[in-house]
């Protein structure tokens, strides 16, 4: 092979031959524009996500931890038009050399993985996003624009990968309409007409009802007070001016929504237009940096698959190729143990030890040695990442691969028998079990592994067992592989699985991917029957917390009033303040801190965006959320 070659001796010298070797391997990767910078440029990078960013405090404060923050960063590389790859220029030429190899396998990914999104011209887009930002702080001040970015920061990580519609189950509201003749005999029984007993509800629940005498009523005439309430909630339901059929339509976007970020910024227009610029551009920034569809497995274990490859194929000096594969066995681990030790003070005074990890795959490592069994198991490796996501890789990776292969790797094979809690431990802090397991790692040590566990957890405690695991771990008298085992026998009791490869599996899946909560947000309670059955028929024991901010009047920019909030439990709550509220519903716990910073800043921007109107579209802003006992924690709203 005959390469024309610049006659320097760096890394720039072998670009062509490495592009060229990745063309035989059958790579295809994007075109990649290459440049140099200082370790700083590179960390500020990683901490705002982009080359392109408004500055902004939480991108300072992020900057400021990656800066302080020991470890290294060789390159980033970012999927533009053409791909820019950054490398670190303190480093020696054969750690930029393998860096550049690096890249090129990143850059196959960006151009053949359909999970990729294209971002053709997007720095020019983000440029342009920075000047308009600049603009929005001369005319409405650096505070207002940094609120505004508050709440894009607040409600992208909802939003993102949300459905943007929502189909209503038509089983979940088999909720019998009031008969002629239960209204009938209610009315004359009591001499109450249903729709009072309506407008009573909806003003204060069970509580009005017993207020104005309904219950006495009812004992009176021998009508049961509960079934009475459950007629009224039914009546209450079918008299509400919605649509019957919509129980088997698209909600429309106004009733509903998903996608936070993609309804305030583009579906209403009851915020500032300037505040929705901001949005729908944070929006975009978001989606550079998060994935829909992780690929980090994929990305980096390809790209060390592919640097190795290069370098070992290239004509580069033979003392590169040693460093290469010497520094890949540094940074290339499989996982990461991560170890908190912690005390806990005794009744006499003094203190005991504790501590217990949690282990995350290195995509470096993980995913490197994921490609080599596959590749021994026959696959296109360039073909197989044009095709998969961190997901469906696991697909590919068989019970051989976890109980055979991977401990070869982790230390799961060994000579000699070791041994697991406190047994051969050095340290005083380690308290002493009934029982020494042995942890070779093999696969037919497994059962007897998660039978153990099993045991010891119900007669030791986790705790106690998590700290003899650990800290015979960090004394060296267990390996990677059994920290392994023992997280999955922990994970298959705790979740009643039997099978310990589809456990596995699940353990791996469950790892990647944030667990969000679902918030759909109404503007009309009203017209959805989904969300007055939320407040009509909770089931027993189910308790919401409702953050609530009033919406202030603003007459204008130059003197913006911050609303506060208050925090209840959902019983307080009256159905007819909810009828003139924006509502923010969500299926799971919410971090009162973001609750309160989405219902404050909402509230903010719909009284700006109501100046020049002659009335607010809404009366207040409520965030609902599952009660979990929260309500008496002190909120700390970071960034106010």
């Amino acid at each position: 092979m005959s390469i024309d070659m610049p006659t320097d001796s760096t890394w720039k010298r072998y670009l062509r031959e490495y592009e060229a070797i990745a063309s035989e391997l059958g790579l295809d990767p994007k075109e990649t524009v290459y440049e140099e910078v200082d370790q700083a440029l590179i960390k500020r990078f990683v901490a705002q996500g982009v080359p392109f960013a408004p500055q902004y405090w939480s991108r300072g404060r992020e900057y400021l931890r990656v800066s302080n923050d020991p470890s290294v960063y060789y390159e980033i590389v970012f999927n533009l038009d053409p791909a820019r790859a950054y490398i670190s220029k303190e480093y020696e030429e054969p750690i930029k050399a393998l860096t550049v190899a690096h890249v090129l396998g990143h850059s196959h990914v960006f151009k053949n993985n359909p999970f990729e999104k294209s971002r053709t011209h997007l720095d020019v887009a983000l440029e342009s996003y920075v000047e308009r930002v600049h603009e929005y702080e001369r005319t409405y001040g650096p505070f207002l624009v940094e609120k505004a970015i508050d709440l894009a920061f607040a409600l992208n990580p909802t939003s993102f990968g949300r459905k943007t519609k929502k189909v209503l189950d038509r089983e979940a509201y088999q909720v019998k309409e009031v008969s002629p003749s239960e209204a009938y005999f209610v009315e004359s029984s009591l001499g109450v007409s249903l729709d009072r007993l309506k407008r009573l509800y909806i003003s204060g629940g069970e509580s009005a009802l017993r207020s104005h005498r309904i219950e006495d009523l009812c004992k009176k005439y021998g009508v049961s007070f509960q079934s009475l309430v459950d007629l009224v909630k039914r009546y209450i339901l079918f008299s509400s001016p919605y649509t019957p059929d919509r129980e088997i339509k698209e909600v429309s976007l106004p009733d509903g929504e998903e996608d936070l970020i993609h309804f305030f910024a583009n579906e209403v227009d009851f915020l500032p237009d300037w505040v929705r610029d901001i949005l729908r551009m944070e929006g975009l920034i978001y989606h550079l940096t998060h994935s829909d569809i992780p690929l980090s497995i994929v990305h980096e274990g390809f790209a060390t698959w592919t640097h190795l490859a290069i370098m070992s194929r290239s004509s580069s000096p033979e003392e590169w190729k040693i460093e290469a594969a010497r520094f890949t066995s540094r940074v290339a681990v499989p996982f990461f143990v991560h170890i908190d030790q912690y005390t806990k003070p005794t009744p006499s005074g003094g203190k005991d030890f504790f501590a217990s990890f949690y282990m995350t795959p290195n995509p470096y490592g993980f995913g490197y040695i994921a490609l080599k069994y596959l590749e021994s198991k026959g696959y296109n490796i360039p073909e197989f990442v044009s095709s998969v996501s961190d997901y469906t890789l696991f697909d590919h990776l068989d019970e051989d691969f976890f109980f055979q292969f991977l401990p070869k790797f982790i230390g799961g094979v060994r000579d000699t028998e070791h041994y697991v809690f406190g047994g051969g431990s050095s340290s005083s802090q380690v308290p002493q079990s009934r029982y020494t397991p042995p942890a070779g790692g093999l696969h037919e040590n497994f059962y007897l592994i998660l039978s153990e566990t099993y045991r010891l957890i119900k007669e030791e405690g986790e705790e106690e067992v998590d700290t003899w695991v650990t800290f015979s771990y960090i004394d060296g008298h267990v390996s990677d592989y059994y920290l392994l085992l023992y997280s999955l026998a922990k994970y298959m009791i705790y979740n009643e699985l039997e099978d310990p490869y589809e456990a596995i599996i699940s353990m791996f899946r469950s790892r990647y991917g944030l667990i969000l909560p679902r918030i759909s947000v109404y503007t009309n309670p009203r017209s959805n029957k989904a969300v007055e059955e939320i407040f009509l028929n909770r089931p027993k024991g189910e308790k919401y917390l409702a953050i609530r901010s009033n919406i202030p009047y603003s007459t204008s920019y130059s003197n913006p009033i911050i609303p506060g909030y208050e925090i209840k439990e959902i019983a307080s709550i009256s159905l007819s303040s909810l009828y003139d509220s924006l509502i923010f519903l969500s299926d799971m716990p919410l971090d009162l801190a973001f609750a309160t910073s989405v219902s404050s800043l909402i509230s903010l921007f719909i009284s700006l965006g109501s100046v020049g109107r002659t009335r607010s579209p809404f009366r207040e802003v409520i965030v609902l959320s599952p009660n979990d006992g929260q309500k008496d924690k002190e909120v700390d709203v970071e960034g106010d």
